[in-house]
């Protein structure tokens, strides 16, 4: 069980120990929630690419940044993660980031927003996701993502704390 205990900033730990940076009681639910079964759709690649590979059926992941998808690229391919697929989009303000999921004619258990053009994603993440599915917002309180936050209205919310806010939202079904 991951806690807030540890002096490493989130951010190093989260990347050495291939862990996700999100509240920790929030990374804790989504240990219980996922299988490899499961499959996991992401906006912003890194150490939680290779701990949903670890935990999921396949992981589908879209990064903006050039030299940050190389150096988890190179990471992947060192770990030898063959359920892990992972795709650089940039360019047109973003437009072919956020709208890299419609490339996939695929639905997935989690969807998790946590890189750039948040709101503009969680508009085109909503239905990825499978009825009874998780999509997850990082950073959710932060007022610039309200707007996105105010689509998923129906869906169940769960809100993790600590120093910032992960929220965990259901889709409604199953």
């Amino acid at each position: 069980m991951l806690t807030s205990s540890d002096p490493t900033p989130h951010g190093v730990r989260a990347w050495k120990n291939c862990e996700p940076w999100l509240v920790y009681t929030a990374t804790n639910q989504l240990e219980e929630y996922l299988t490899k079964d499961k499959s996991v759709f992401e906006w912003g690649c890194g150490g939680s690419t290779i701990w949903y590979s670890c935990r999921a059926k396949q992981v589908v992941s879209i990064e903006h940044n050039n030299s940050w998808f190389e150096k988890v690229s190179e990471r992947v391919h060192q770990l030898m993660l063959p359920n892990v697929r992972m795709y650089l989009r940039g360019g047109n303000e973003y437009a072919e980031y956020v709208a890299a999921p419609q490339e996939f004619d695929e639905m997935f258990d989690l969807v998790v927003v946590d890189g750039r053009q948040r709101v503009r994603c969680i508009k085109t993440g909503m239905p990825l996701v499978k009825p009874g599915g998780w999509l997850v917002l990082d950073n959710s309180e932060r007022s610039r993502y309200q707007p996105g936050i105010a689509l998923l209205t129906g869906w169940a919310r769960q809100d993790y704390q600590d120093r910032w806010t992960t929220s965990v939202f259901q889709r409604p079904g199953e």
